[in-house]
């Protein structure tokens, strides 16, 4: 046996295993309860508006314009994103937004789960799409909900101007480990 061969697989064949296993099926993310939500899908309010742009999941995202006339972190109820979300099982979850943020001034949303607490979530200002764990700036960051199976409503307000989301996925974590294992 040459010293360079090995009976473990190589990170790259790992990750095309994976890659093709996530590729060819569809089971990991029905057993994980795993979905997601286009930003436009939601019931909006105020100066929450879709905005077209090629280069987002759907072609569009969901923002407030930019008005000078706003005060930063005046979270008014007013304007919001609301989501209705129906979940198939009882879990611990989480909310993955893709979000964009131009500067740090355009960087947050207050966010409410069901009739809980509001709270801040702030992303970061890197003037590019990416992935963000829905977190509470003030303490928890990121964070996780227990839920139970059945309708919960997931409530995004304007707390900066042009803080943009395309989509979320909902992610049932305590599956989502098990199956890493």
């Amino acid at each position: 046996m040459n010293a360079n061969t090995n009976s473990t697989p190589n990170l790259l064949q790992l990750f095309s295993f994976l890659l093709f296993s996530v590729i060819s099926s569809n089971s990991l993310a029905d057993e994980c309860n795993i979905q997601k939500i286009e930003a436009e899908s939601a019931v909006l309010g105020g100066k929450f508006t879709i905005f077209k742009d090629e280069q987002t999941s759907g072609k569009s995202f969901v923002s407030t314009p930019k008005e000078s006339s706003w005060s930063l972190f005046d979270s008014n109820d007013n304007h919001f994103a609301k989501f209705t979300i129906e979940l198939k099982e009882d879990g611990e979850y989480a909310f993955d937004g893709m979000v964009f943020s131009e500067d740090n001034h355009s960087d947050s949303f207050t966010v409410q789960l069901n009739d809980g607490d509001k709270f801040t979530w702030d992303i970061d200002s890197n003037k590019a799409w990416y992935i963000d764990r829905i977190g509470d700036k003030g303490s928890v960051d990121p964070m996780s909900f227990i839920l139970s199976k059945g309708k919960h409503t997931l409530i995004l307000y304007r707390r900066e101007v042009q803080t943009k989301i395309d989509y979320f996925n909902i992610v049932k974590l305590d599956c989502q480990t098990k199956n890493m294992l």
